[in-house]
């Protein structure tokens, strides 16, 4: 079976699989290990029962402020949220990776995944 990058949901458009990309070193990322979607709160029904069978215990929320103030966040019991606000212009060095507590447990993370897919 060959295996689809897009993720074959019925009413979700745009969730991928980043799994197999080819990385500076010539090693590729894990298959069904990192994952990027649109607004996860339009997942409903048989989407997202097939969305609790991908293991996914991890959501790294890039929204601004501004955003997330106008769409809902998705929350599942078992799927801890990690929220680092997309850079803007304003607040570019409040966020660099040297101050943001957040990067740096997303870093650990990177580092240690566990087998744990990443959203």
């Amino acid at each position: 079976m060959i295996a689809e990058r897009i993720v074959p949901l019925k009413k979700f458009h745009n969730f991928r699989n980043l799994g197999r990309y080819k990385t500076r070193d010539g090693r590729k990322v894990k298959w069904g290990l990192f994952y990027r979607s649109e607004d996860l709160s339009k997942l409903k029904d048989d989407d997202l029962k097939y969305f609790k069978t991908l293991g996914i215990k991890y959501i790294l929320d890039y929204r601004s402020k501004e955003e997330k103030e106008r769409f809902q966040d998705f929350k599942l019991n078992d799927i801890k949220n990690i929220n680092i606000s997309a850079m803007t212009n304003l607040d570019v060095y409040k966020i660099m990776p040297i101050n943001n507590k957040d990067f740096k447990e997303l870093m650990k993370l990177f580092k240690n995944p566990k087998d744990t897919a990443i959203l």
